[in-house]
This record gives C-alpha cells, structure tokens and sequence, in this order.
C-alpha cells in the first residue's frame, strides 16, 4: 500500500448577500415612565421597541440612557419578526440631587430596511424629582398624650403626662 500527501487546495470564494429594501414598514420606540419620583425612591419605567411593519427587520439596533448613563438591560442589536414589539421593564433608583431624569432611547434603522416614519425612532421623557416631605408631628389637640391640657380642670395643677400617669405639678 503507497500513501502519498496530495497538496490540493480549494478554492474560496466570497459571498455576497442581497436583500431586497423593505418598504412600507416602521420602527418606532416609547417610553412609559412616571411623570414625578420622591428623591431617593425606586422607579420602574418600561421602553417599548416596535415593527409595525409586514417584513421582518434584523440586526436593529437599540438603545438607551438614563442621565446619559447607559441602560444595560437594552441589548445592543435585537430582530423583530412583523408587527413584533421588544419592551423592557427597568428599576432604577431616584438617587439624583438634580430636580429630572431624563430618559431616552432609540431603534436604528438596518440596513436594506425603510423605515416609514423615522422621526419617532428616538423618545425622550422626563421625570420631576421631589424632596419627601418630613414627616408631620401631631398637633397638640391630637396628641393624648401630651401634657398641654389639664386631665382633671377641678384638680389645679394636676395633668396627664402620660396614659394612665398623673402628676401633681408644685
């Protein structure tokens, strides 16, 4: 039995993949968010990612930002088959001094697609940050156990401190 090494080499070629423009479709993306958060509170906010067209899209790419911040949970590049949504529920806490937030996101358009309507591809929306209010001390009138009024107006000089406690003041 002869083995001989044949030194053969096949040949490459390149392929090139052509799609055909898709027309009469739209991408578009919003964003739902509270319109105002107590400073230091959670909040959640979802951005919705859209086809509403008859042709798949590929390759889209997305994003956004919180304060200019990146959001992480936005795949960089996702597909959408026709008429397909992507939405996405974000938490985030209002640890800001600033008085907004400001939320933002965008779809691009792939290449070889035709966006019908590529001026709502970018939403924005911004959310009023608010101090919480201190928490509000009882008035005196409310307040059983405060010693402003006499329990006992027959007995001078004698009021209630506490429940069920009298003290006789000299």
């Amino acid at each position: 039995e002869i083995t001989q090494k044949i030194n053969y080499r096949i040949p490459t070629a390149v392929f090139y993949f052509k799609f055909k423009k898709c027309s009469g479709n739209h991408l578009s993306v919003v964003i739902q968010a509270p319109s105002v958060v107590k400073r230091d509170a959670d909040y959640f906010f979802t951005v919705i990612f859209m086809n509403c067209g008859d042709s798949t899209a590929y390759d889209v790419p997305l994003g956004g930002s919180v304060d200019s911040v990146l959001i992480r949970e936005i795949p960089g590049l996702q597909d959408f088959q026709a008429n397909d949504s992507k939405s996405y529920t974000i938490k985030r806490t209002a640890d800001t001094t600033e008085d907004k937030i400001i939320l933002q996101a965008d779809i691009g358009i792939p290449e070889g697609f035709i966006d019908g309507d590529p001026t709502n591809n970018t939403a924005m929306a911004v959310i009023k940050v608010t101090d919480p209010e201190p928490e509000k001390t009882p008035a005196p009138e409310n307040d059983p156990d405060g010693p402003d009024q006499p329990d006992h107006p027959d007995i001078p000089n004698v009021v209630r401190l506490r429940k069920y406690h009298l003290v006789t003041c000299v």
